[in-house]
């Protein structure tokens, strides 16, 4: 997320919300926005892009809470430009390299440490 996003971000909750110490939770908060934006865009790659056979397929495929040309401006401005599907196979390449995949599930090794003591 640019600057520009999160100071849009952080003057919709500071209208929405008062708190005399409110800076104080500003990037906590931030952070919390941009993981749950990076979710969002995952999922809608996930379940309405990937699946679909060509960038035709994904246009119409158009999630039901999204109007078709916010879609069809996400899909071109985004998921189907030559600088998305570089760091797509980047990435691909660089985790089918991983000779050991992480099995612990949701909880921390410290969490799982504990639990055997």
């Amino acid at each position: 997320m640019g600057n520009d996003v999160k100071s849009h971000l952080w003057a919709a909750v500071m209208e929405k919300f008062s708190n005399p110490e409110m800076e104080v939770y500003k990037g906590h908060m931030i952070k919390k926005m941009n993981k749950a934006w990076t979710n969002y865009r995952c999922d809608l790659n996930r379940n309405y892009i990937k699946p679909c056979a060509s960038p035709e397929d994904a246009l119409e495929n158009v999630p039901s809470w999204i109007q078709k040309d916010d879609w069809e401006w996400l899909l071109k401005e985004h998921y189907l430009t030559e600088e998305f599907e570089k760091i797509s196979v980047r990435n691909a390449n660089n985790r089918a390299q991983g000779s050991m995949p992480c099995l612990l599930g949701s909880k921390s090794i410290g969490e799982l440490t504990y639990e055997k003591v």
